[in-house]
């Protein structure tokens, strides 16, 4: 979010097509990046019996942003100027990551402040966790011995 918030930014600055080459190039490849890291987030916080619901939300999320979208930065743009709405994007998406890193946290993260508060096995349950294997039928198959 952050870099998509410098591109933002750089794309509000630009005066010409060379300018905005550069960012163009960048952009493309945090698309790929965003476009590959995002939905494994998302499974990943998801408990296992909530992620089909998870990931419907996410891609409810996305194409309904993509429908909207353009809608909304045309009308922007329209009112206020290309310039402002990059930057005002850039805040959106700053505020954005702001309460992202507030609110979101990975399993493992909560693992680690729990152990950091004096409980045990912290680490250990991580590890465990991270060394099963699911079959089809999502039976647990400890690995860790093999």
């Amino acid at each position: 979010m952050a870099s998509f918030s410098l591109v933002f930014l750089l794309y509000s600055l630009s005066r010409s097509f060379l300018h905005i080459l550069p960012v163009l190039i960048l952009e493309g490849g945090m698309w790929a990046a965003f476009g590959a890291v995002t939905p494994a987030f998302v499974a990943d916080i998801a408990k296992e019996r909530e992620r089909g619901e998870y990931m419907g939300i996410y891609n409810q999320a996305w194409y309904t942003g993509w429908a909207i979208g353009p809608f909304l930065g045309g009308f922007l743009a329209e009112s206020i100027g290309f310039r402002l709405s990059y930057i005002i994007c850039s805040i959106v998406l700053l505020v954005g990551l702001f309460l992202v890193m507030t609110f979101v946290r990975e399993e493992g993260e909560e693992r680690r402040i729990v152990n950091e508060r004096g409980r045990k096995n912290g680490f250990e349950k991580e590890r465990v966790r991270k060394r099963r294997v699911y079959d089809y039928t999502e039976h647990p198959i400890d690995v860790s011995r093999e």
